[in-house]
């Protein structure tokens, strides 16, 4: 059975934008058939750091497609659990669009603007951007990722081009107000400008907690922190992030942290009640070790009883970049090959879903859970009025 988890009298919550469930209009006026509990899901991915040789790999898609670049193929195979969730985020590590900078390679890097168009185009609603690499190309580099993202309608948070958005992002879909923030340990050396102290957000444990207080006051029933920390390639948490995620657990105005740099897997824990997921992995990247190119999406359930959100069921998708065939992501989980069922492995032990704590689908898997129970509900309705 997949991961279920109910708190008596407290809230266990995580980023639902989307009340979500559909049912017939001939249903919703029996007042016979009863009406399903609302319900979301959501998902969250590792690091999307395209490389120079992503970038390359996008250029030929791009050429059998007609265009410069084309990043949509290289989601394809996953495309279908992100489309079927309710909102989907992503992590973006780096710029994109720079003017003049078609791709960098590291230590400053820099990706073409159609990186967004095909993030959209897997499916993706939002993404969160306070990451190390924030600042490589300055104000220019932060102002052109953002306008690339606006330009495809992805949702943003972490770094803004004003005061509007620094604090945070409220999502608002069928009546479900979500906030949304999202910081890193720093920029490579880099320091935010005093006169744009909005420009990307640094972890600063009071001030994140003074965000999240002001984005429950204006309306946010949900608060998901989004962390770039840790150690780069260490799969254990280290105590910066233990101690940090003990903190800003503690608070009631913190639902959900997902947790971003490390580029392994990291643990899945619970701490103070809340779920804390201190890495995802990479979900785009040209790394080399294997596991750096293991990533997981981990998706979640959440369903409104009485006016109150709780989480109900959360699962875990792994899945690896095959950097020989394009950079495409491909569904660890169920796979006969020997490398995808290595790396499928590797991110069940570290998260720590063995046994009967979190289930671990395919992709195909995911999206019937996803889908569940907008099925359900449309049989129940169908079968109320006899059709069955």
């Amino acid at each position: 059975m997949p991961f279920r988890r109910r708190e008596s009298g407290s809230l266990v919550a995580c980023l639902g934008v989307v009340a979500a469930f559909m049912t017939s209009p001939a249903a919703a006026l029996d007042s016979d058939v009863p009406t399903p509990a609302a319900e979301a899901t959501l998902l969250f991915t590792g690091d999307v750091l395209p490389h120079t040789p992503v970038t390359r790999s996008a250029a030929r898609y791009g050429r059998a497609s007609g265009n410069t670049h084309d990043f949509a193929p290289i989601f394809s195979e996953v495309a279908p659990a992100i489309a079927a969730v309710d909102w989907a985020v992503c992590h973006l590590e780096v710029a994109i669009g720079v003017p003049g900078v078609v791709s960098s390679p590291f230590p400053l890097i820099a990706a073409p603007a159609a990186v967004a168009l095909g993030l959209a185009a897997a499916g993706f609603d939002a993404c969160s951007t306070a990451s190390n690499h924030s600042l490589d190309f300055g104000v220019v580099g932060v102002h052109s990722t953002i306008a690339a993202l606006d330009h495809v309608g992805l949702a943003h948070t972490g770094t803004a081009m004003d005061s509007g958005t620094v604090n945070g992002i409220l999502y608002v879909v069928d009546g479900l107000v979500v906030g949304h923030a999202s910081y890193s340990y720093g920029f490579n050396g880099f320091s935010v400008p005093g006169e744009q102290p909005w420009l990307a957000n640094v972890i600063d444990p009071d001030r994140i907690l003074i965000d999240a207080a002001r984005l429950r006051k204006v309306g946010a029933e949900f608060v998901v922190v989004s962390l770039h920390w840790g150690a780069e390639y260490n799969s254990n948490p280290i105590a910066f992030q233990t101690e940090l995620a003990e903190r800003l657990a503690s608070s009631d105005d913190i639902d959900l942290i997902v947790g971003h740099h490390a580029h392994v897997v990291q643990p899945l824990l619970w701490i103070n009640g809340k779920p804390v997921a201190f890495g995802l992995g990479n979900f785009l990247s040209n790394q080399t070790d294997a596991k750096t190119q293991d990533g997981v999406m981990l998706m979640v359930r959440v369903v409104e009883n009485d006016g109150i959100w709780a989480l109900d069921e959360m699962v875990a998708v792994p899945t690896w970049v095959d950097r020989r065939n394009g950079h495409m992501i491909r569904s660890a989980s169920g796979s006969s090959l020997p490398v995808l069922s290595a790396s499928a492995g590797r991110t069940a032990d570290t998260l720590g879903v063995m046994g009967a704590t979190l289930q671990v689908l395919s992709v195909d898997q995911a999206r019937s859970w996803a889908l569940a129970p907008e099925i359900a509900a449309r049989l129940s309705s169908i079968c109320a009025r006899g059709g069955c």
